[in-house]
């Protein structure tokens, strides 16, 4: 029987997170950072009267009258409280129902949300019951899925993983910066094994290792402080890249039997279509399924 398991990273709205995610019945949902966090973009669909109280409120937000008589709410600023409070909401209304499901919940500390205090958010929001369910990861942890290493990596600014570290995981899911997944894939290339690596924090794709390159922005990696050429010949590192949740997000299955992952990584594409007194919303959604043999 296969273990279920459901990445999201840097979140603009948390109001239909646990549906979304409901749908492939996770066992394990893995946030990948920047959830409630300090950066732009955060948008909520509102009703008249919950609009007439953000724009009364707050100076900086975008609204956009929808042609099914509802609203979208940006803040481009991350200054509007009354947002911030809604997005905090509906991520409290996400992690109670993920919870209640017996659904294993993972929080992977993001470098815009360094400094948020989740457990204590969530002690304060749905008390210390559910708090002690969530673990919310400040260091690297790694733990043991269906046969499966999994190494979770926050963001840490001044890290260098250690070989072994790297070495022993089938999976890791990580919302380091770039330059560190340059070092992590430099490192992988000397293990001569098959590896996932799951990124949030910075684009979205789905990358084999012989497009691996692509996504490494010239091919170049760092190791021991020094730049190198990226050893494309010899990485067996397969790279999952989301971002923006909900517009980017990550189910996979794992089989223990045959150490195979099986992935969807589900991109959705998104404009607005102005009309003479409204606005459509136009979503093209993009659906990208891989097999990985980890032997």
């Amino acid at each position: 029987m296969a273990t279920k398991l459901f990445f999201l990273s840097d979140a603009r709205s948390f109001s239909n997170a646990y549906r979304i995610a409901a749908r492939v019945e996770p066992d394990y949902v893995i946030m990948l950072g920047d959830l409630l966090y300090d950066g732009s973009g955060q948008e909520y669909i509102l009703d008249q009267a919950s609009v007439a109280k953000v724009v009364k409120s707050c100076n900086n937000v975008r609204v956009y009258r929808l042609c099914n008589n509802t609203y979208l709410v940006r803040d481009y600023t991350s200054t509007c409280k009354h947002i911030y409070d809604l997005h905090v909401t509906a991520f409290m209304d996400a992690i109670e129902k993920l919870i209640l499901n017996g659904i294993n919940v993972y929080i992977v500390i993001g470098n815009h949300d360094y400094e948020v205090n989740y457990q204590g958010l969530i002690i304060q929001h749905l008390g210390h019951g559910v708090a002690k369910k969530v673990t919310v990861v400040r260091r690297p942890l790694s733990i043991e899925i269906a046969g499966f290493t999994v190494l979770l990596l926050p963001y840490q600014p001044r890290i260098k993983y250690p070989r072994q570290l790297l070495c022993q995981s089938d999976i890791i899911a990580t919302h380091a910066e770039l330059r560190q997944i340059r070092a992590i894939v430099g490192t992988l290339s000397t293990c001569d094994r098959v590896r996932l690596l799951v990124s949030g924090h910075w684009g979205v794709g789905y990358y084999p290792p012989d497009r691996l390159e692509q996504a490494l922005v010239a091919g170049r990696i760092e190791r021991n402080g020094h730049s190198k050429c990226y050893p494309k010949a010899i990485t067996k590192t397969h790279l999952v890249r989301i971002d923006n949740f909900p517009y980017s997000y990550l189910a996979m299955q794992l089989n223990e039997n045959g150490k195979r992952i099986s992935g969807r990584l589900k991109i959705i594409k998104r404009s607005l279509l102005l009309g003479p007194t409204c606005v459509d919303i136009i979503k093209k959604e993009h659906e990208y399924g891989f097999t990985i043999m980890m032997r």
